[in-house]
């Protein structure tokens, strides 16, 4: 298997209004939506089995448990699914309708996991 192959998927519609808070300032949805979403294997320890995180730079993260069924791309795909899912709650929770992270994303693979480009 070709890990440099980019693959899309679009996970929905788009919105980009108020602003949200992060870990590391105030960051508005036009910011945060137009980064890149990054994924990364996270080994196993005494505790938890391996995990993959899905996160961006605005501070935002998703750490998910490694699906076994699913292969390597497949796992990290669902990381940065879960990442848009997770914000989509998050916006609703505070009455903002969709998170602005939506759209057609464009994979490929680095030495740490993968990176997911939003090209719509």
């Amino acid at each position: 298997m070709d890990r440099r192959a980019s693959t899309g998927w679009a996970p929905g519609g788009q919105k980009d209004q108020d602003t949200v808070g992060s870990k590391r300032s105030k960051v508005s949805f036009k910011q945060s939506f137009r980064q890149a979403i990054a994924t990364k294997w996270i080994g196993p320890t005494n505790h938890r089995g391996s995990r993959v995180k899905a996160y961006a730079e605005c501070g935002l993260s998703v750490t998910i448990p490694w699906d076994d069924a699913l292969d390597v791309a497949q796992n990290h795909h669902a990381a940065a699914r879960a990442f848009v899912e997770a914000q989509d709650q998050r916006s609703a929770a505070m009455g903002w309708g969709l998170s602005g992270w939506h759209g057609a994303y464009v994979s490929g693979s680095t030495a740490e996991g993968y990176v997911f480009v939003r090209v719509s």
